[in-house]
């Protein structure tokens, strides 16, 4: 076992809390799914409600009231940049408290030049509109990989006034960060936030890897797309030839070490569904209390249960 993980048992215990305290996400409108997410996940299951281009702000209503209904958390994404009024906004706050949604993940949202009034997600919670609506916690978003238009500096700043913000309406808030292929850079967003913030990562979930590739450019995981490239064909190559015990699969295949290969680092997605196999995880967001990232190894040790 590599210097620096904790022991089998340890990072078995880890996995099966951040198993446990996985949330997901579920597109509006597709309440039919809702039964079977019910048969499979925890009641109070924090399940996101993305708010997509195009439709109103409003529209992923019914499906947060069915979540709520079937006994989950619902979580609303809110796209600053996509709502065309403060009126909107408003309209859509008062429905979603009727609902019972009880948190919402605030974004500044892709739409330039922005639709509305509301140039980014700290504009949402200055304008003072959630006051009243039983919104007891905000999620933002965060970018392991640096933001194509965004400095690191500026999203530091911007993170900070969200979350002074958040504390003058007496509201939790907590961060959930874009899916990376590099541990490191997970690493490194951890340490940047402000002190005391829970930081729950996002896991890409399983998908041909042509379909994460294209998902990763849309998102702007950019930069780490680079090591899926040259991962990809190796990470296919260990699932097929190694089983859950790390040996050999399938004859005349023998250890990579005899192969004379060099094991490559795994993307964080794949780094965490290996450790994790046979545990469940493998969608969501994953909570994971900030510590003292620093390699790919120590990511094991921070996302132990604390």
């Amino acid at each position: 076992m590599p210097a620096g993980m904790p022991d089998a048992n340890a990072l078995g215990r880890a996995c099966a809390h951040l198993a446990g305290t996985a949330s997901f996400e579920l597109l509006p409108g597709a309440t039919d799914q809702i039964p079977e997410l019910a048969r499979l996940l925890p009641v109070g299951t924090r399940i996101f409600v993305p708010h997509l281009p195009g439709p109103p702000l409003g529209n992923g209503v019914p499906t947060l009231a069915a979540l709520r209904a079937a006994g989950f958390e619902p979580v609303a994404h809110v796209a600053a940049r996509r709502i065309a009024s403060r009126s909107e906004f408003g309209s859509f706050m008062e429905a979603a408290s009727t609902a019972g949604v009880r948190e919402i993940l605030a974004l500044g949202g892709d739409l330039d030049p922005p639709a509305g009034p509301f140039k980014e997600a700290a504009d949402l919670l200055a304008a003072d509109m959630i006051l009243g609506t039983g919104i007891r916690a905000v999620h933002f978003g965060a970018y392991p990989d640096a933001h194509p238009r965004i400095t690191v500096a500026a999203l530091a700043a911007s993170m900070q006034r969200k979350f002074d913000l958040a504390a003058r309406l007496g509201i939790a808030a907590w961060i959930v960060t874009q899916f990376s292929f590099e541990p490191e850079n997970v690493a490194a967003l951890a340490r940047r936030m402000p002190a005391g913030s829970q930081v729950r990562l996002g896991i890409a979930g399983p998908c041909a890897v042509t379909t994460l590739m294209r998902y990763a450019r849309l998102c702007g995981v950019g930069n780490s797309l680079r090591a899926v490239a040259n991962l990809r064909h190796r990470c296919a190559a260990t699932g097929r030839e190694r089983g859950p015990d790390g040996q050999p699969r399938g004859p005349g295949r023998r250890p990579r070490h005899e192969r004379g290969e060099r094991r490559r680092p795994w993307p964080a997605c794949l780094y965490l569904r290996r450790r994790a196999k046979g545990g469940g995880l493998a969608l969501g967001d994953v909570a994971a209390t900030r510590g003292p990232l620093a390699s790919r190894t120590d990511l094991g040790q921070c996302l132990a249960p604390t």
